[in-house]
């Protein structure tokens, strides 16, 4: 069975699973009609609450005037609760997902045993993202030097040393998680 949005931290949304670590499915799933809900609760407080001051502080007894001062008390009271709801409670952050990993997920999560959560799905698409970027380094050949005269990136040799050195701690990282999602490379 592959994960899906009822794991723990998993979200599908736009068609694609994402993963939020820390967080799990009630609180990263978008809110339907969130705003909408504080906007209608905000006018219908601001409604009351002025309609009850017109009628007892300013003696308003008029219905077409009771009507238009209620009427502008759910336009303030929307609009105050809108922005109150926004100060408190911002938009959710993005997934916290590594930069490049997301092609990864969906694949991994595919695989994934059904008691993954969230967080171990990223920490596997974030191990091959690495060995994806340590093994390109090692085939696109040496990294250019920061000074023209190789004096602040070392030597060639120990920049083909440092590059063939991360492929190595990058497969050693990808090979456990490899064997057990069955997968060779990422």
């Amino acid at each position: 069975m592959a994960v899906d949005e009822r794991h723990p931290c998993c979200v599908r949304s736009g068609g694609r699973l994402w993963v939020v670590p820390g967080q799990g499915t009630a609180e990263a799933r978008p809110r339907p009609g969130g705003r909408a809900r504080v906007a209608a609760t905000g006018a219908l407080i601001g409604a009351v609450l002025l309609a009850i001051v017109a009628w007892t502080v300013w003696g308003m007894r008029d219905g077409i005037s009771l009507a238009t001062v209620g009427l502008l008390g759910a336009v303030v009271g929307a609009v105050t609760a809108v922005g109150t709801a926004r100060l408190v409670e911002p938009e959710a952050p993005e997934p916290a997902v590594p930069t490049g990993a997301v092609e990864l997920l969906p694949g991994i999560a595919r695989l994934a045993p059904d008691d993954a959560t969230g967080d171990e799905l990223v920490a596997w698409a974030g191990r091959g993202l690495r060995l994806r970027r340590a093994r390109r380094a090692l085939l696109d050949g040496v990294p250019p030097s920061p000074d023209p005269f190789g004096a602040g990136g070392g030597t060639v040799a120990a920049r083909i040393a440092a590059a063939e050195r991360e492929h190595r701690e990058a497969a050693a990282a990808w090979a456990p998680v490899g064997e057990l999602l069955g997968l060779r490379d990422p």
